[in-house]
């Protein structure tokens, strides 16, 4: 039979071999969008921004009035030579039974060692670690996804995802574990590891109104940071209530811890103090862009590299009013921005005092000068900035007990008030020791006690800057 053999019992068995599979991209569907005053660094791999983006110059800005990724780029990536991610964006979602909430899904690129013909499944579980580096099996997985391969050697393919969390979450580093099976392969084989930082809201965040002309400035990207979504997230986690968010969030504001940064659990979690630095134990207001008359939240944020050891980590009123608003409505909250002045300081008011007519003035005292981690600030002011949540959904049911907060102070919510204005003499009585007033007849100023004068003859007054509905 020339070069033909026969063996007897003897069966030669070519076995094709296996495919090895990898995923190398993840683009989830996001319905919201995350803006960046400073990228965040120190958390890889579970957030690591491309190279390249992060300013030469110091401190580290990014353009906050972009959202990233931008719609082409992807949330992950794999380094094309090793196992490392190459970067990794952090992903904000709605919850399961959330305001808006729609099914998970996202686009994922999967990667062959050649060419392949023939049926592949996809699975993945994953897991978070805490701030302890404890582990925990995460309810959210990928079910199992058949794809098709056709003598291809890369593919994308859109998955769901299953025991989507139903209240709020902080998973902050989270790996998604993916496994793959051919129709040949007995059981599951690991493929790699894809590291996330997602995290998990009530909502979608509210629109941003601006309820006077002077705040027409004003975007979204000033108030929904990615540092507002990491806090709020974080202090919210588990919650899946609008009255117990709220809770949730105002326990960081109040009660009020010791006025010191080692204690202040608002500055733990912020890095930011109330005006000056503690380490300064004096009252001024040495803050962050402090020649401009309104310091927006991300002028707070660079404020965290500024060399000028008065200035670092300074945050004025308006900022920790703006954390508030912004924790708040990034879980879907309504609540508006509150400046309160002096009736005297937009308008000639004249009242009678132990003989003498009075103007009154533009300025109050406060019995209260303990800020966020600053144990004397400044007990004279002449405007400051609170905020009022009141709002009800399309049926007029009040989606939280309405009332006003004082982030600043973090005084004791005065609630069950339909205005913010319904509330100024309860806020008064506890914060307002003096007023500023000018004699008639002499010009002198001089300081009044609050309680030997009517309300109305000297009185603050609230002025709604900006709604989040």
């Amino acid at each position: 039979m020339g070069f033909l053999k026969f063996f007897s019992g003897i069966a030669r068995i070519f076995k094709r071999r296996e495919p090895e599979l990898v995923v190398t991209k993840i683009k989830f569907a996001s319905q919201i969008n995350i803006n960046y005053a400073i990228y965040p660094k120190g958390r890889e791999p579970y957030i690591k921004i491309p190279a390249g983006l992060i300013r030469a110059a110091k401190p580290p800005y990014a353009d906050y009035r972009k959202s990233k990724p931008d719609p082409a780029e992807n949330h992950w990536e794999k380094e094309v030579a090793n196992d490392d991610t190459k970067h990794s964006w952090p992903v904000a979602l709605i919850r399961r039974g959330g305001n808006q909430y729609a099914q998970w899904t996202a686009d994922v690129t999967l990667k062959l060692n050649g060419l392949y013909t023939g049926e592949i499944n996809i699975k993945a579980s994953c897991q978070t670690m805490a701030d302890d580096g404890s582990v925990h099996d995460e309810t959210l997985k990928v079910p199992e996804t058949k794809i098709t391969f056709n003598n291809e050697d890369e593919k994308m393919v859109n998955v769901s995802f299953d025991g989507i969390p139903d209240t709020v979450r902080h998973m902050g580093m989270l790996g998604f574990f993916w496994e793959y099976k051919t129709n040949s392969m007995s059981d599951y084989k690991p493929a790699n590891l894809s590291l996330h930082c997602l995290l998990v809201t009530n909502a979608k965040p509210l629109t941003l109104v601006a309820k006077t002309p002077q705040m027409n400035y004003l975007k979204l990207h000033d108030y929904f940071l990615f540092d507002i979504f990491d806090w709020s997230c974080k202090w919210a986690d588990g919650m899946a209530t609008f009255d117990a968010i709220e809770a949730a969030i105002w326990n960081l504001f109040h009660p009020f811890d010791p006025p010191d940064d080692n204690t202040n659990k608002l500055f733990k979690s912020t890095g930011l103090f109330y005006w000056t630095t503690a380490s300064l134990k004096a009252a001024g207001q040495s803050i962050h862009k402090s020649d401009e008359l309104y310091q927006t939240l991300p002028e707070a944020l660079w404020g965290k590299y500024d060399p000028n050891d008065a200035k670092r980590c300074s945050a004025s009123c308006i900022v920790f009013d703006r954390i508030f608003l912004g924790s708040m409505g990034v879980q879907g909250i309504p609540c508006q921005e509150i400046r309160i002045m002096p009736n005297g300081a937009s308008k000639k008011v004249h009242f009678p005092y132990k003989g003498e007519y009075y103007q009154a003035g533009d300025s109050w005292r406060s019995g209260n000068i303990h800020g966020h981690a600053n144990p004397n600030a400044s007990p004279v002011w002449g405007s400051h900035w609170i905020a009022f949540a009141y709002k009800g959904d399309s049926n007029n049911v009040p989606l939280v007990k309405p009332g006003l907060f004082d982030p600043s102070y973090g005084g004791a919510k005065i609630a069950n008030v339909a205005k913010a204005v319904d509330a100024m003499d309860t806020y008064e009585r506890g914060e307002v020791s003096h007023y500023l007033a000018k004699a008639r007849s002499t010009g002198n100023y001089c300081w009044i006690r609050r309680d030997e004068i009517t309300r109305n003859d000297m009185c603050l007054v609230p002025t709604i800057l900006s709604a989040l509905t």
